[in-house]
């Protein structure tokens, strides 16, 4: 939950994804991928997008 506010923090402050992901010590493709996945009217929302990862994580998945 922390990297999700982090990564919003920094979006509102005009930071690229390469900047985030360093400043969290994690691949720009992670950021990238979080950002896409869970971007809301064209903004990325970390309380949203959380409730969102609970849900898909609840999903039983198909075999």
């Amino acid at each position: 939950m922390r990297d999700r506010e982090e990564i919003g923090f920094q979006l509102a402050r005009g930071h690229g994804v390469r900047r985030i992901a360093a400043a969290l010590g994690r691949a720009p493709s992670t950021i990238s991928r979080e950002v896409t996945r869970n971007r809301i009217t064209g903004r990325y929302v970390p309380s949203l997008a959380q409730e969102q990862t609970w849900a898909r994580a609840r999903r039983p998945r198909a075999r």
